[in-house]
């Protein structure tokens, strides 16, 4: 597996975290979020469901964590199908995408985002944060 580098508005790294991101599909459809304008990264941008391990979790466990807060769903983690270093403002980025199945819930966009909705894979003509399109090339692939 070949790891991507993303680069934007590149300063000195600070500090470096580690992310997961889910990849969720339906058939052909793929499950993005809207990050909420509010927020210091990418605001308004769409992408995967993503966020930081927290010191002490199992990656597994901060994505079951993160796609919870986000849309609502409880998910099962299957495998890393991407990996990313992700460079912006005085960040360093680790990115982890994992490939999930839903167990269960009712989809709705939580605290962190605006919006949560399915897309064709095929028809995205949103604006998406710069890891998310090196993310969803991968499934173009398969």
């Amino acid at each position: 597996m070949k790891i991507c580098i993303v680069k934007r508005n590149v300063k000195k790294p600070k500090k470096i975290s580690i992310v997961v991101s889910a990849l969720i599909q339906k058939g052909k459809k793929v499950l993005l979020v809207k990050r909420k304008k509010t927020k210091k990264s990418f605001p308004n941008y769409w992408g995967v469901p993503t966020g930081k391990v927290k010191p002490g979790e199992t990656l597994e466990k901060a994505l079951k964590r993160e796609v919870k807060e986000e849309t609502n769903l409880k998910i099962k983690p299957l495998e890393v199908y991407h990996i990313a270093q992700e460079f912006h403002d005085n960040h360093h980025h680790l990115v982890l995408a994992f490939g999930c199945k839903i167990i269960k819930g009712k989809l709705k966009a939580g605290s962190d985002v605006s919006e949560v909705r399915w897309f064709d894979l095929n028809k995205i003509k949103v604006k998406l944060q710069p890891v998310a399109k090196e993310q969803l090339k991968v499934l173009h692939k398969f």
